[in-house]
C-alpha cells in the first residue's frame, strides 16, 4: 500500500495492490484507489492487469489539472519490455494503456509547460532498437513529443537519476553497462 495525497484535500488516498488467485491461470492484479471522505473509505477505482507484478509506482499531475495522477508499470518478465499504464485523478479514475513499453523510467517536468512528463529508456532486443521517449499523458491519450536512439550496445542501465541540467531544465542521467563490460553515461533532455 501506499500512501499519497492525490486530490489535494490534505488527507492521503492509499494505492493498494492485490493479486487474486496466485500462481494460478486465473490469477489477476488489481489496483485499487481508496479516497476517504470524512470517516469513511471507499474505493475509487479498481483495475485489473492480467500481469501479476509492478515494476514501479510513480506520481506526477500528467494533465495539468492540479491533481496527482497514478503512472505504473506493470511487469511483463522481460526486463526490456515493462508496460506503462496512467491513472489519471479526478471525478472519475480513468485508465489509460499508453501502448509504451520501456526498461527504466523516470518522471518530472521536462518541458517546462509545468505538467509531468515521462522519460522511458529501452534496452535494444532483436527487433528494437534502444531507444529513448518523452511521454505525455492528458485525457485523450498518450503523445510521444520526442524519441532518441540510445547506445544499443548497453546490456543493463545500473542508474537512472533525474537532475537539472543547467539553471532550468531538467533532464535524466543514463549510467549503463555495455556489452565490453565498461560503464557509460547518457544524458536525455529536452
Amino acid at each position: 500500500i501506499t500512501m499519497k495525497d492525490l486530490d489535494g484535500d490534505e488527507v492521503e488516498e492509499a494505492v493498494a495492490t492485490v493479486t487474486l488467485q496466485p500462481d494460478t491461470d486465473e490469477a489477476e492484479t488489481h489496483i485499487y484507489i481508496i479516497d476517504k471522505k470524512g470517516d469513511k473509505w471507499k474505493i475509487a477505482g479498481d483495475f485489473k492487469n492480467k500481469n501479476n507484478d509492478i515494476d514501479i509506482v510513480e506520481f506526477g499531475d500528467m494533465d495539468g489539472d492540479g491533481t496527482t495522477d497514478i503512472l505504473v508499470g506493470w511487469s511483463t518478465y522481460n526486463v526490456t519490455q515493462n508496460e506503462l499504464y496512467c491513472y489519471l485523478f479526478g471525478e472519475e479514475i480513468q485508465e489509460i494503456n499508453t501502448n509504451e513499453t520501456y526498461t527504466n523510467m523516470a518522471v518530472g517536468s521536462f518541458t517546462n509547460d509545468k505538467k509531468s512528463t515521462v522519460i522511458t529508456m529501452s534496452l535494444s532486443s532483436s527487433d528494437v532498437p534502444a531507444m529513448g521517449r518523452l511521454i505525455s499523458v492528458d485525457e485523450d491519450g498518450v503523445v510521444t513529443h520526442y524519441e532518441t536512439s540510445m547506445d544499443s550496445d548497453i546490456i543493463k542501465y545500473s542508474s537512472v537519476q533525474t537532475g537539472y541540467i543547467d539553471s532550468k531544465n531538467l533532464g535524466v542521467f543514463v549510467d549503463g553497462l555495455n556489452s565490453s563490460n565498461r560503464y557509460n553515461t547518457q544524458v536525455l533532455y529536452f
